[in-house]
């Protein structure tokens, strides 16, 4: 298909969207998202301002226009449910709310806006919940500070030997299976122990976060299982299955009345990831049940130039694209950022994307998303200095 034909098609079907933070009107979601129950929003690279910013404003409307009343973030599960537990039962601050629930690639300034939206909606009849979808183990968030303050002493020693081993083991540049065989053991059956002796203990009549603090060790247990047995590789698609089987457990167990918000890079929200000729995995949206796939639909992020950041006030370019990438073909149009369905009038050709700033992919852009929102130029998100 000619470029020309395909830069006037886009040009019709796409639909303008303000500068974030002027209160766009995402009226023309509704038909999309009629029936849905799940709505994923990627981004190409993290920590990009306008990424954020579009987001932020997307999720307020999603809830209070449509019900969508979680926000799932790429952070651990547990982190996440604490903090939500603790924002609406202390005076806890905004900052340490935030910088206890998610990971530090999604702490800045920008996203700190989100957070106090959150704190301002445990006043409404139906507030918006903070929850999390990774396996990745965190350190000194809101689950280990809760664990060491809540647990009987006996069971306290334990995590905490549990939880300080397995991070230091973690942080390892070259984990060599075979130096630690026998502490590798030794610590799988320590966690096995926990997660039994937590089944048995009360804590704070609150069975929600009784059952979600449990499922956090669980996944704790074994993606650690997973980083000594497995390659890179292995270990990449392997936490997108864990975090689909999280997912499942969000919306089955914790909140199956309610409609969710996933927050995470397209890598994970791909729907036929598997597809990809040079690097194949399923991603978490590939890994989860068809009842979710069925209710959901995937919103990509891309930009065609510009900068993004990293937790450490870093920042990096975009490499260049050409005519042959998503990017380039997407920056024809007169608006500076805009959401495009992916219909087959323009979406079922095989074009070039940049992930993370420099990862060349080649995808299908109607396999894989439901629709694109794009900026035609983006900046890295504000660094927070006690970060």
């Amino acid at each position: 298909m000619k470029t020309g034909y395909l830069v006037e098609t886009i040009q019709d079907e796409c639909i303008k969207l303000n500068t974030p933070g002027n209160k766009n009107n995402y009226d023309f979601l509704k038909t999309l998202l009629e029936n849905k129950k799940f709505i994923f929003l990627g981004e190409s690279s993290h920590c990009v301002k306008e990424y954020s910013s579009s987001k932020i404003d997307l999720i307020k409307y999603l809830h209070k226009e449509l019900g969508f009343n979680v926000i799932a973030f790429e952070s651990e599960l547990g982190d996440c449910l604490l903090g939500d537990y603790l924002v609406e039962t202390t005076n806890i601050a905004l900052l340490e709310f935030m910088q206890g629930s998610i990971g530090k690639m999604w702490q800045n300034s920008t996203n700190l806006e989100l957070f106090e939206y959150i704190q301002q909606t445990k006043s409404y009849e139906q507030p918006l919940k903070l929850a999390g979808v990774d396996v990745q183990q965190s350190e000194g968030k809101h689950l280990s500070s809760f664990l060491l303050k809540e647990l009987p002493n006996d069971l306290k020693q334990k995590f905490q030997k549990f939880d300080d081993r397995v991070n230091e083991i973690l942080k390892m540049e070259r984990i060599k299976k075979k130096e630690i065989q026998k502490e590798f053991e030794e610590l799988i059956n320590l966690g096995e122990i926990l997660l039994q002796e937590l089944k048995g203990i009360d804590l704070l009549n609150e069975q929600r976060l009784k059952k979600g603090i449990i499922h956090s060790i669980n996944n704790r247990v074994d993606y650690f299982k997973a980083n000594i047995e497995k390659g890179f590789s292995q270990l990449f698609e392997y936490r997108d299955y864990l975090m689909a089987r999280n997912l499942e457990y969000l919306a089955e167990e914790l909140y199956p009345n309610e409609k969710i918000i996933i927050w995470a890079h397209n890598l994970h929200i791909k729907k036929l990831s598997s597809s990809s000729l040079l690097s194949p995995y399923k991603s978490m949206f590939e890994n989860t049940n068809n009842n979710i796939k069925e209710q959901s639909i995937v919103i990509g992020y891309y930009a065609k130039e510009g900068k993004y950041g990293n937790p450490f006030g870093e920042v990096f370019s975009f490499k260049k694209v050409n005519k042959k990438h998503l990017e380039w073909l997407l920056n024809q149009t007169m608006y500076e950022s805009f959401f495009i369905p992916c219909q087959p009038s323009w979406a079922n050709q095989k074009m070039k994307v940049l992930e993370s700033g420099g990862l060349r992919l080649t995808i299908k852009p109607i396999e894989q998303y439901d629709g694109i929102i794009f900026f035609k130029n983006v900046n890295p998100t504000g660094f927070l200095a006690n970060n």
